[in-house]
C-alpha cells in the first residue's frame, strides 16, 4: 500500500481513500486565472453538459431537410469546407457568394440562396487588403459601393478567434467565410 502523508485537515479515512479516484475534496478551490484562457474556456465548457436526445425523439422531431444557405449543398448553420487545388477560384467564389448575400441576390452561379441576413464577415488569410480591393472591384462592377456595406473583411489573423467572437457577439446574424484553414506547426 502506498504511504500518503496525512495533511492536517484530513482524517485518516480520507487519506486512506486517496488515489482511488473517489475522494474529490468538495472544499478544494483551484485558481483558474493561473491557466491560459483557452484552457479556462475548456474547463468552463465541461459544466455545459447537455441533456441527451433519443433516436425516437429525433425521428419524431419532424425535421425532413437541412436548411441550406445555397441549395442543396451548403447548410445555413455549421461548418462546411470548400476544398481544391491552389488558384482554382475558391476565394473568388467565396467573395462572389459574399457579394450575392449582402446585396440580396436570389442565386449564386445558378443555385438558390436562402440568406436570412445581409451580413458577411470574410476572413482573408491569403490575400492582402490591396489585392482584395482590386479583386472586389472587378467582381462588383454591377453594384454601388453602398450595397456592399454589409460585407466586412478581416485581414489580421492574430487572435482571430477572439476577434471573431467579439464581432459576432455584436451581430449574431452574420455569415462567416474563411478563405483557408490555418495550420500551425511547432517544433517539439
Amino acid at each position: 500500500m502506498n504511504q500518503i502523508k496525512n495533511a492536517p485537515h484530513q482524517s485518516a479515512n480520507e487519506v486512506e481513500t486517496q488515489g482511488k479516484g473517489n475522494n474529490l475534496d468538495p472544499h478544494f478551490e483551484f485558481d483558474k486565472t493561473l491557466l491560459p484562457e483557452e484552457i479556462i474556456n475548456e474547463i468552463d465548457g465541461l459544466n455545459d453538459i447537455k441533456e441527451e436526445t433519443t433516436g425516437e425523439q429525433l425521428l419524431l422531431s419532424d425535421i425532413k431537410e437541412i436548411p441550406c444557405l445555397i441549395e442543396p449543398f451548403l447548410q445555413q448553420t455549421g461548418l462546411a469546407c470548400l476544398a481544391g487545388s491552389s488558384d482554382t477560384g475558391k476565394s473568388s467564389f467565396l467573395r462572389q457568394l459574399a457579394i450575392k448575400i449582402v446585396t440580396g441576390e436570389p442565386d449564386c452561379i445558378g443555385f438558390k440562396i436562402n440568406a436570412k441576413h445581409r451580413s458577411v464577415i470574410y476572413v482573408s488569410t491569403e490575400d492582402l487588403e490591396r489585392e482584395t480591393a482590386y479583386l472586389l472591384f472587378r467582381q462588383s462592377t454591377n453594384y454601388l459601393p453602398k450595397n456592399l456595406k454589409g460585407l466586412r473583411f478581416v485581414f489580421e489573423i492574430n487572435n482571430l478567434l477572439k476577434e471573431l467572437d467579439k464581432r459576432l457577439s455584436n451581430n449574431l446574424r452574420t455569415w462567416l467565410l474563411l478563405t483557408a484553414f490555418l495550420m500551425r506547426m511547432e517544433a517539439i
